[in-house]
């Protein structure tokens, strides 16, 4: 790809691969708003539509006083098969929050239906259950002993602005460290 290339949808972009520093097959995808840099870096889960008939989970959780937790290990189980799935919230520098949800957990690509959260915090586990509705963003709130919410952010105004651009360098180690463009082929070619 190049600066400025139109895609349409349904057109070939990349292809899995595994080289470089990698833990398995995967293809790096950033979504940056603004700056061609890490802090206009957002989660590309929050902008890729799910397939039919599935949605996206997205929360942000925090301690009681309203700090994010940062690498928090939070369960989503799905009441309709009793599936599981572990998620870790974002840790310090690891991932932009969207200026809309300030998420620091999303979960892209779950099938629609009733599921359960489960987070542990001080000693006590709390729980809430959730749909997850097709095609949609289904969105919670956890403030330690206050518990969740799930009312959605504030619809933004027309002087929405994006957050000002952050200097903290990113914090990288070998779980999150992903492999280069040109690791990457597009169209069944090397990018030059």
């Amino acid at each position: 790809m190049v600066r400025g290339q139109q895609v349409v949808a349904g057109e070939l972009l990349g292809l899995s691969g595994e080289t470089g520093n990698v833990t398995g097959p995967h293809l790096h995808f950033e979504v940056r708003i603004g700056r061609n840099n890490f802090s206009g870096s957002r989660n590309p889960e929050l902008w890729l539509a799910p397939p039919q008939g599935w949605g996206i989970l997205a929360g942000r959780v925090m301690t009681t006083t309203g700090y994010p937790l940062l690498s928090q290990e939070v369960t989503v189980k799905s009441r309709d098969t009793g599936q599981n799935w572990t998620v870790i919230t974002y840790g310090k520098g690891a991932i932009n929050s969207d200026p809309y949800y300030n998420e620091n957990l999303v979960i892209g690509d779950l099938p629609a239906g009733d599921y359960q959260i489960w987070i542990p915090f001080a000693g006590t586990t709390y729980n809430l259950d959730i749909q997850i509705s097709p095609g949609m963003v289904s969105y919670f709130t956890f403030k330690g002993r206050n518990g969740y919410k799930t009312n959605l952010p504030p619809t933004p105004t027309t002087d929405f602005a994006l957050p000002a651009e952050t200097i903290s360098p990113p914090i990288l180690d070998n779980k999150n460290i992903c492999a280069k463009l040109s690791d990457i082929e597009i169209n069944g070619q090397r990018p030059t």
